[in-house]
């Protein structure tokens, strides 16, 4: 299917972005032709480690659900941006981090240039529950916790849903309060968290 594009096509469309392999996420850094192959050397989501190379048939690139990522003890909401490009899988120029802190963060920008495995945990739908979640923000361990891709918790208890400030949440028990308009939420809450 690919075997009729250039080098710089096949970079093009592949290089630099995330998608999946058998499931798991990886972000596909390099892009060759070897012999007469589109081969695309992917690594783990911390961009550390090489998992191998691969033609890009090997690959899922459809889109991935996105929502809260937790990443050195804070979360960021991250979401799709509606920006067409010629290019396959999730990429950094495709992608927002609405962010807590100033952009100076480091944390913040390795989670803007794909890399980490709270994205990786978020791709997946793996969460803490809300009761390790509360623990760890009791003990001073993260300022915010993602519980779900929809739903984070501060350290002042405060619920964001989609990064918008909907409510706090009981630290001993786990029931959530709404703000007034809110409260049809609840029933996503009980869903996700």
């Amino acid at each position: 299917m690919f075997e009729a594009i250039g080098l710089q096509d096949a970079r093009t469309l592949f290089g630099g972005c995330l998608a999946r392999k058998d499931k798991e996420p990886v972000y596909i850094k390099e892009v060759d032709i070897i012999e007469r192959k589109v081969q695309c050397v992917y690594y783990d989501l911390d961009q550390k480690k090489v998992l191998g190379a691969e033609v890009p048939q090997s690959f899922n690139f459809e889109p991935v659900e996105l929502g809260y990522v937790t990443e050195g003890g804070q979360a960021y909401f991250v979401r799709r941006k509606p920006v067409r490009q010629y290019s396959m899988g999730l990429k950094a120029e495709n992608v927002a981090v609405d962010l807590p802190k100033v952009y100076t963060d480091k944390t913040a920008r390795d989670v803007m240039l794909l890399k980490g495995t709270g994205l990786r945990d978020c791709i997946l739908g793996k969460f803490d529950s809300l009761r390790i979640a509360l623990d760890k923000l009791e003990n001073g361990v993260a300022s915010s916790i993602g519980v779900s891709r929809s739903f984070a918790v501060s350290d002042k208890f405060e619920i964001f849903y989609r990064n918008k400030f909907v409510g706090v949440v009981n630290s001993d028990n786990g029931s959530p309060t709404f703000l007034n308009g809110k409260g049809y939420l609840k029933l996503v809450w009980g869903q996700n968290a």
